[in-house]
């Protein structure tokens, strides 16, 4: 019989997080000597920054398929910008040394208003 959650947050909140632009996110993919490395800038915000993103409701627990996050229901609305989006080779040898396409920027992209009806999220293979 079902006991409920692991663990579920009944109140809080969240504002807002941001790398600092000056030590971006970087992915880094190694074969043999080659490294191939993806920059980028990451920010997160709730939409609305009065009241902010809830907490309230989310969820985790541990499943044979393994970590599971999730919330009932809809969750608020956030912004997700990625930043400053830089793809190529470590160190850049040429322009054209990633995949055939140049070193350098891809750009911005993101979304605004994003929100998500019964979030359930599985993480496996850690």
């Amino acid at each position: 019989e079902a006991q409920g959650h692991m663990f579920q947050f009944a109140s809080g909140t969240f504002l807002s997080f941001s790398n600092d632009p000056l030590y971006p996110i970087e992915v880094i993919s190694t074969n043999g000597a080659q490294k191939s490395s993806l920059k980028f800038n990451l920010d997160i915000r709730a939409s609305n920054q009065t009241t902010g993103f809830a907490l309230a409701g989310f969820y985790g627990d541990v499943s044979a398929n393994g970590l599971v996050i999730g919330k009932d229901g809809w969750t608020d609305k956030l912004d997700i910008r990625i930043n400053n989006i830089i793809a190529g080779d470590i160190p850049a040898v040429s322009p054209t040394a990633f995949n055939g396409l140049a070193n350098g920027s891809m750009g911005n992209i993101g979304l605004e208003g994003v929100r998500v009806e019964n979030l359930k999220i599985n993480v496996a293979g850690l």
